[in-house]
């Protein structure tokens, strides 16, 4: 995903792939669920509110994938550099 964007030129196709990039990172912070977590987040904002319960340090990050994985963001500059160190510090979570 992050070749795809680096390569797009398209205004509409970047806002497309960041909004689906977003939306993808902020399902996979359910990665990381602690034992015994009995419910399935059924949306971002329950997946982002799950994390934040446990990661409260990342509220800064999660609103910027939150607010790239609505309908109507705008480009945003520095995408993908914020979306490999947030990968990284999952990546992290998961081994640690």
């Amino acid at each position: 995903m992050r070749g795809r964007l680096d390569d797009e030129r398209n205004p509409a196709a970047i806002v497309r792939l960041q909004r689906e990039a977003s939306r993808k990172l902020i399902r996979s912070c359910n990665i990381p669920r602690q034992d015994g977590e009995s419910c399935w987040p059924a949306s971002l904002d329950e997946h982002a509110a799950l994390l934040l319960r446990r990661y409260p340090a990342m509220q800064v990050q999660m609103a910027y994938f939150l607010a790239q994985a609505r309908p109507g963001a705008a480009p945003a500059s520095g995408f993908t550099p914020a979306l490999r160190q947030f990968t990284q510090w999952l990546v992290q979570q998961q081994t640690s």
